[in-house]
């Protein structure tokens, strides 16, 4: 009896946040920050994109596996999507934000980091078949012809340390909030054993650690971080970013210099005004409104979750679904109707009986590195 291959109900889901299914959770969050952006109507998107991403990422939130089991489970995988849990046609800034968030969940683990790095560089790059190795013929060599007289041996030549792979040609922070623990790992190999006399030479205001690896021959980690007594950075109002120089030298004769770059931001601030969103005492069905004043710090995309019986509403009355985009130090006003249905269905019995009802709720105000909550009170008398 032939069987059917039922379809997965979330493919669909999977597909809109240019997802592999079962792609990791650290993922799955970073790949709806990228397309909630490319969503907003300011930057060319639609209030029906923004609401398909939303959903999309309501029904993947719990979906998502461990970032060390999803990369061990691919580790060996030839294709660099199915490392990151990407499609293979995602963005590559999606794919460096995938990167960057895999790194950061797999802390020391550095076999399935460097997979990851190793996926990130090669995304879009066809899988390569092994190549079977050239069977090579030595023939020895004939040893010295022996001298007449006593025969010394020469000196052993020092062997010659070669540059390491893993060598990049500028490092780049991004931007970054002042006073955190922004951090940078490169990791270098080197064929065989890695020399003992690795030092490395900075600039301000960065700091650099070098630690052997315990696993792997020949590789060690270079770890750098931000120093915020740096005079560069020590005044907390500049927004000046830094582009500085670190030299690696290795062996006698090995150095290379690297570029390294990056941008201190003040973490984003909002406020909410007022602090408790007061619709009053209304009338059983009676149309209300009620406003928030929101204010940032600096550009900002916040969401809003609210109770079930409130809904914000735009200048002409509908519902939003999208981000809200706030510009910076300018006031935003976010209009809040009601919606009767949930407030008659749990209040049922006191409004049988003639009994006023205090419906009470929050709205919670979001946005990347902060939230709000707001709580919402309102009498509605009997009718």
């Amino acid at each position: 009896m032939p069987t059917s291959v039922r379809p997965d109900p979330l493919a669909p889901h999977w597909k809109a946040l240019s997802l592999q299914p079962g792609a990791p959770a650290c993922v799955i969050k970073e790949a709806h920050r990228f397309h909630i952006r490319l969503a907003h109507p300011d930057v060319g998107g639609s209030d029906e994109e923004a609401m398909r991403v939303n959903v999309a990422m309501d029904k993947l939130g719990s979906k998502g596996s461990p970032a060390n089991e999803h990369v061990a489970r691919y580790v060996a995988s030839g294709e660099p999507w199915h490392v990151l849990g990407l499609a293979p046609s995602a963005d590559p800034k999606l794919v460096e934000r995938a990167g960057k968030a895999l790194t950061a969940e797999l802390g020391d683990m550095p076999r399935l980091t460097a997979r990851v790095h190793w996926a990130v560089a090669n995304f879009g790059t066809p899988a390569q078949p092994p190549q079977p190795k050239a069977r090579t013929l030595i023939t020895p060599s004939q040893p010295p012809p022996r001298p007449t007289g006593m025969w010394t041996p020469p000196p052993p030549r020092a062997p010659v340390v070669g540059r390491p792979e893993g060598l990049p040609q500028t490092i780049d922070f991004g931007e970054f909030l002042r006073g955190s623990e922004a951090e940078h790992v490169v990791r270098l190999t080197w064929p065989g054993r890695a020399p003992h006399d690795i030092r490395v030479e900075t600039a301000a205001p960065l700091i650099a650690t070098i630690t052997p690896s315990k696993t792997q021959a020949g590789r060690v980690a270079m770890k750098l971080a931000i120093d915020w007594e740096s005079p560069l950075l020590a005044d907390a109002a500049t927004t000046r970013g830094f582009d500085a120089r670190l030299t690696v030298h290795w062996g006698a004769e090995g150095s290379a210099t690297i570029r390294v770059v990056g941008s201190p931001a003040q973490p984003t601030r909002i406020a909410v005004g007022p602090k408790e969103l007061d619709f009053g005492a209304v009338r059983l069905k009676q149309p209300a409104r009620a406003e928030l004043t929101l204010r940032s710090s600096r550009p900002a995309q916040v969401t809003i979750d609210a109770s079930a019986w409130l809904h914000p509403v735009d200048g002409k009355g509908r519902r939003m679904v999208a981000p809200i985009r706030l510009d910076a130090n300018t006031p935003a006003i976010l209009t809040f109707g009601l919606d009767w249905a949930p407030i008659l269905e749990r209040g049922a019995e006191s409004i049988a009986n003639k009994r006023a009802i205090k419906p009470s709720g929050r709205v919670h105000v979001r946005w990347d590195g902060g939230e709000i909550a707001v709580p919402v009170t309102m009498l509605v008398e009997p009718g």
